[in-house]
């Protein structure tokens, strides 16, 4: 991850600024026509669990895990969200141990939080990590221009389609790819909802 930018800090002085305080708008509205799953799904860069608890109710039958670095997130996820198939733990993804042990994982606002070189990493992880036919429903991070260089410093780091399809389509298979009609304050057109299936 990203050892040189202060997560734990972001939290702790509460200006996270990406964090608006409830599930991100295009995965609500997925998980509204989904069939639940079982099994045991992850929520890397959870923080404080807005993503990890809409899942974990909309699919009750699931083993959901939050996981972010900052300690203080994770706290507050605990103390936020209760459910029996739930809950948060403080830890890297790309560390954490298991092969095929994973039927879906949601990604919102890990991807784009790491630096751009430790993208390869991030897709076999999730490719180790996923049992065949698993998912990764994502909603990524895009510039405006689509442009694959972030004219800013980041995090965030914003991607491109062509960097998407390149970056996962050898591993992945594409379900579903759109922008979502609905979108938190700033995001509009700035974000690129994906549920990809593990080949």
């Amino acid at each position: 991850m990203s050892d040189d930018f202060d997560w734990e800090g972001r939290y702790r002085e509460d200006t996270a600024r990406w964090d608006f305080c409830e599930v991100v708008p295009a995965l609500e509205d997925w998980l509204i026509d989904q069939a639940p799953l079982t099994g045991k799904v992850v929520v890397p860069g959870c923080g404080r669990g807005h993503e990890a608890f809409a899942v974990a109710r909309a699919w009750p039958e699931a083993d959901v895990v939050g996981g972010d670095l900052s300690e203080t997130a994770i706290r507050e996820a605990s103390e936020t969200y209760d459910l029996p198939n739930l809950r948060f733990e403080t830890g890297d993804f790309f560390a954490a141990d298991g092969d095929g042990d994973l039927v879906a994982i949601i990604e919102h606002t890990c991807f784009c939080a790491i630096p751009p070189e430790l993208r390869t990493v991030y897709r076999d992880t999730a490719a180790r990590r996923l049992q065949a036919g698993g998912l990764l429903v994502a909603v990524f991070y895009l510039h405006p221009e689509e442009t694959e260089n972030d004219p800013d410093d980041g995090p965030p780091w914003g991607s491109s389609v062509p960097e998407l399809n390149g970056r996962f389509g050898e591993s992945f298979e594409t379900l579903v790819s759109q922008v979502p009609e609905r979108a938190f304050e700033g995001r509009k057109n700035r974000e690129l909802f994906r549920v990809l299936k593990r080949r």
